[in-house]
């Protein structure tokens, strides 16, 4: 079964038992700070994990945003997912990037060459700013079946990446 397919049905799955567009803690609230934990073993490949990615993905969708991390939603476990249609009204200048979940992510800088980017953040409604970030990256993480893929990004898709690691690390971009 091909990796979109597969997604797709672990997502109608999740959604048949319940899923919700999460509110945005706002900027200030404590678990924007902290540092996420990574899944444990145990949590792969189960229903929990599997809610956790359906409401990341609906509140990403339903706010416009390129990607979302879990302590945006209030968990505070080591996952993102990004998603680029190209046509997103707050991003139009992002590239097309499948809609990807990463479960406890590592991320290694490929070409340390600085990029300036215009950020935003879904925590941080309505402000933008210009951001110094590496201009590849290579983010190796597991699937929420628990397995195992790496991405090599560039340009604004390295951007993304790097944005959602400052998440689970408790940085936000104005840092």
């Amino acid at each position: 079964m091909a990796l979109h397919t597969l997604l797709r049905s672990r997502l109608a799955t999740a959604h048949a038992r319940g899923f919700a567009v999460r509110a945005l803690p706002p900027l200030g609230t404590p678990c924007l700070r902290e540092q996420a934990k990574p899944v444990p073993e145990a949590m792969f490949g189960t229903p929990a994990l599997d809610a956790i990615v359906a409401d990341l993905v609906d509140t990403m969708r339903d706010a416009n945003g390129a990607g979302i991390a879990g302590p945006q939603i209030g968990e505070g476990w080591r996952i993102f997912v990004v998603e680029g249609s190209g046509a997103n009204p707050r991003y139009p200048y992002k590239p097309k990037l499948p809609l990807t979940v990463f479960v406890n992510p590592e991320l290694e800088v490929v070409d340390e060459a600085p990029m300036e980017i215009f950020e935003g953040c879904l925590s941080i409604p309505g402000v933008r700013g210009r951001v110094a970030r590496a201009s590849k990256v290579r983010c190796a993480a597991r699937r929420p079946d628990g397995s195992s893929f790496s991405v090599l990004a560039a340009g604004h898709a390295a951007g993304t990446l790097q944005h959602e690691q400052d998440h689970l690390d408790g940085i936000l971009f104005p840092d």
